[in-house]
């Protein structure tokens, strides 16, 4: 209640200012961090994979090479979480590339031992690899540093939280995801998703037609 001089009270104000968008910011990773758990389901994620692509909006200069396999067990994942995933890889990967250029979408079946884990929730054993690859301006060895972190983002009007997500949602199917770049040398991104989280088997499938 003391009198404050002009500047003071800016100062003043700023400082509120700056308290609150913390508090937002602290809710907002709290909403994120404490999300709901994964509601698994088999999945023919090649078919899941070639149906997100296409639905996914991007123009006739991007150039799709497909890699897939000809059987890959059923995976146990949750369908609508993992919409988000391809959703924000997609989006990612093309609009590093605004004039067009080269996108290879590669799927296998790998086994990972335990000197290659990165995750302790990783366990050893069958792990789908999918591979998405851009062409595009490439991420500089300062900002890969910070991809996944919320709310960082070099692009006018984004949000900054498409990898966050990502990364959360590998985190809660037991896998990881990896990002590999240089400037003006486009972007691997690589995802390991457990082939049988639920711990149980599936016969294998054919993929569907590409």
């Amino acid at each position: 209640r003391e009198r404050l001089s002009g500047a003071g009270r800016e100062h003043l104000d700023q400082a509120r200012a700056a308290v609150l968008r913390a508090q937002d910011l602290t809710q907002r990773l709290e909403s994120l961090s404490l999300a709901r758990a994964p509601e698994l389901e088999p999945l023919d994620f090649v078919a899941f994979i070639l149906r997100e692509v296409d639905g996914f909006e991007m123009g006739p200069e991007i150039r799709i090479d497909w890699q897939l396999p000809e059987r890959l067990p059923m995976v146990s994942v949750d369908r609508a979480q993992f919409r988000q995933v391809v959703h924000h890889l997609l989006l990612n990967a093309t609009q590093a590339m605004p004039n067009g250029g080269g996108l290879r979408i590669e799927i296998e079946e790998v086994q990972i031992e335990a000197v290659d884990i990165q995750n302790e929730q990783q366990s050893p054993g069958a792990y789908l690899r999918l591979g998405i690859r851009d062409d595009g301006e490439g991420i500089t060895p300062a900002n890969l540093e910070r991809v996944f972190d919320p709310y960082f983002t070099t692009r006018k009007d984004a949000k900054g939280l498409g990898l966050s997500v990502v990364y959360a949602i590998l985190r809660r199917h037991r896998g990881q995801v990896k990002i590999e770049s240089s400037t003006m040398g486009g972007t691997d991104v690589i995802v390991w998703l457990p082939m049988r989280l639920n711990g149980g088997s599936n016969p294998p499938i054919s993929p569907a037609s590409t």
